[in-house]
C-alpha cells in the first residue's frame, strides 16, 4: 500500500469511527420533543400541586421566581367513579384553569390522574369517603377509564408544556393489605386475578389511539413504593416514564410532631423486617435498590414523583438533601409533594418551615435548559417586553453591534426564526406572530458577544 492510500485510509477510518461516536451520542434521543425532555438527566425538577386546593397566578409566579421547571398536577379525571360515570364539569374546569396559570408562567406540567371509571381517588379510598375501587377486575371499566384519559389527552396535546399523562397515582389492587416482601404480593395479585401491567397496556393503547408519541408516566403497586419496584415490567412502549414515591421512613416523613425524630437514625425497615440506620447509604443500597436494578436493566427514564417531610424533624434539611443528591446522581426527574396546599401548622410546606429549609429546596431548581446538555445563562444582555409574547415584542441588546444575529431556537436547540435583518439598533421591534405559544431561546452573537434569553410565547 503506498504511502498516499495508507493517509487516506487513517482518514477514512478516523472519520467512520467519528460518525460512530456521534450516531451512538445520539442515538438516545429521537423525533419526540416531549420525551425527548425526558431523556435529559434530571431535567424536569418541580412540585407537585393536589387537585381541590384554590389556586392563583401568583403561585406559578413565585413558583417560576424559584427557577421550578416543572409540576405534576395530581387531580381527579374527568369522569365520575361510580355508574353512569358522567363528566363531573368541575374536574373539567379546574384542570383547565391550572393548565392556564402553567401556560403564562411558562411551566411544564404533567397530569398524574387519581380517579375515574371504577378507580377510587387513594386517599379518599383510605378514609372511606370513596368506595373501594373495582376497577382493577373490572374490563369495562377499565375500557372507560382508558376513553377518560384519552379525551384529557385530546384536551390538552397541542399545548407544548404538557409533556405526560400519569393513568393511575399509588395503584393498589390490594387496598390496605401489609405485604413484607415482593413475591408474596406477586402471589396474592396473582391469586385475585389482577395483572396491573396488562391493565396498563389497555390505557397505553388507549391513549396511543389519539396521541402516539406523549409522555406516558407509569407506577408501581403498594402505593408506588419503591421497595416493590421488582414487580413493575416495561410496557414495549417507548415513550414511557416509570414513576415511583418515596416517604420513607414513614414514621419520619409522615410525623405529625416537630422534632420528634432525628435523621440520619434508626427506623424500621419493611424489606429487612428490623430497625436500620437510615441514611443515604442506606436509600441507595437498600430503599431505592430495586428501582435502580430497573433502571439499569431497561435504560428508561426515572421519576421520583413523591417524596418531602411533612414538618421539621432533626436533620431535616440534611434528609431533603440527601435525596436530591441521589435523584441528580442517578440522573432522575423529581416533583415535591406538594406546593402550598394549605393545610394546617404548615405540613409539606417548605416556605413556612423557616429559611433554612426552603434554601434547600431552592436550591435544587438550578436555572436549566431543557434543549442543552449544559446550563444555559438567561442572559440580562436581553431584554424582553412584554413577558408573555403574543404576536410583536419590544427587544433590547445590550452592547449591540451592527452585524450582530439574532437568531431564535426551540428547546431542542432547533433554529426557528432569524431576525438578525429585522434589528435596527440596541432597541428593536420583532414580531413573533408566526410562532406558536411555548417556550424558547432568543440568542444574540456579535464578536465575542453571546446572549441567550428564555422567552414565553402565549396567544
Amino acid at each position: 500500500m503506498s504511502f498516499d492510500l495508507r493517509i487516506r485510509y487513517i482518514i477514512y477510518v478516523q472519520i467512520v469511527l467519528f460518525l460512530i461516536s456521534v450516531l451512538s451520542t445520539e442515538k438516545s434521543f429521537c423525533n419526540n420533543q416531549k420525551f425527548n425532555l425526558w431523556l435529559k438527566p434530571s431535567n424536569f425538577r418541580g412540585f407537585n400541586l393536589i387537585y381541590g386546593v384554590k389556586r392563583c397566578q401568583q403561585d406559578f409566579a413565585d413558583l417560576k421566581a424559584s427557577n421550578c421547571n416543572f409540576v405534576q398536577f395530581s387531580v381527579s379525571g374527568f369522569n365520575d367513579v361510580i355508574s353512569p360515570y358522567a363528566i363531573v364539569p368541575g374536574n373539567v374546569a379546574e384542570m383547565d384553569s391550572l393548565v392556564q396559570f402553567c401556560k403564562k408562567a411558562g411551566i411544564y406540567y404533567t397530569i398524574s390522574v387519581r380517579s375515574g371509571p371504577g378507580r377510587s381517588d387513594v386517599y379518599l379510598e383510605s378514609v372511606k369517603e370513596q368506595p373501594k375501587s373495582t376497577i382493577w377486575k373490572n374490563k369495562e371499566e377499565q375500557k372507560l377509564y382508558g376513553s377518560m384519559l384519552r379525551n384529557m389527552v385530546a384536551r390538552y396535546k397541542k399545548d407544548p408544556l404538557f409533556v405526560g399523562i400519569g393513568v393511575f397515582v399509588e395503584p393498589n389492587p390490594l387496598y390496605d393489605s401489609l405485604y413484607f416482601n415482593s413475591d408474596s404480593l406477586r402471589i396474592h395479585l396473582e391469586l385475585n386475578g389482577i395483572d396491573l401491567t396488562d391493565i396498563n397496556k389497555l390505557l397505553l393503547d388507549s391513549i396511543r389511539a389519539e396521541d402516539p408519541e406523549i409522555p406516558i408516566l407509569l407506577q408501581n403497586v403498594s402505593y408506588s413504593n419503591s421497595e416493590f419496584f421488582d414487580l413493575m415490567e416495561k410496557q414495549p412502549d417507548n415513550y414511557c416514564v416509570y414513576e415511583f414515591h418515596s416517604y420513607r421512613p414513614s414514621e419520619y416523613v409522615n410525623c405529625n410532631e416537630t422534632n420528634k425524630y432525628t435523621y440520619p437514625g434508626y427506623f424500621f425497615s419493611i424489606l429487612d423486617l428490623n430497625n436500620k440506620l437510615y441514611n443515604k447509604d442506606f436509600f441507595i443500597n437498600t430503599v431505592f435498590k430495586n428501582v435502580l436494578k430497573f433502571q439499569a436493566d431497561n435504560k428508561v427514564p426515572i421519576f421520583l414523583g413523591e417524596w418531602g417531610l411533612s414538618l421539621q424533624q432533626n436533620g431535616g434539611t440534611t434528609y431533603l438533601k440527601d435525596l436530591y443528591d441521589i435523584s441528580v446522581a442517578k440522573g432522575w426527574h423529581f416533583a415535591l409533594w406538594d406546593y402550598r396546599a394549605g393545610r394546617g401548622g404548615g405540613s409539606w410546606d417548605y416556605e413556612k418551615k423557616g429559611s433554612a429549609y426552603w434554601d434547600v429546596v431552592k436550591s435544587m431548581f438550578p436555572e436549566l435548559d431543557a434543549g442543552n446538555n449544559n446550563n444555559e445563562p438567561n442572559n440580562p444582555g436581553i431584554r424582553i417586553h412584554p413577558n408573555f409574547i403574543s404576536n410583536k415584542a419590544t427587544v433590547s441588546i445590550k452592547n449591540y453591534l451592527p452585524g450582530g444575529i439574532l437568531k431564535l431556537f426551540d428547546l431542542t436547540g432547533k433554529e426557528l426564526m432569524d431576525f438578525s435583518a429585522d434589528l435596527t439598533g440596541e432597541i428593536s421591534v420583532l414580531d413573533f406572530s408566526s410562532i406558536p405559544e411555548g417556550i424558547y431561546y432568543l440568542r444574540y452573537y456579535s464578536g465575542d458577544i453571546w446572549y441567550s434569553k428564555k422567552l414565553i410565547i402565549f396567544k
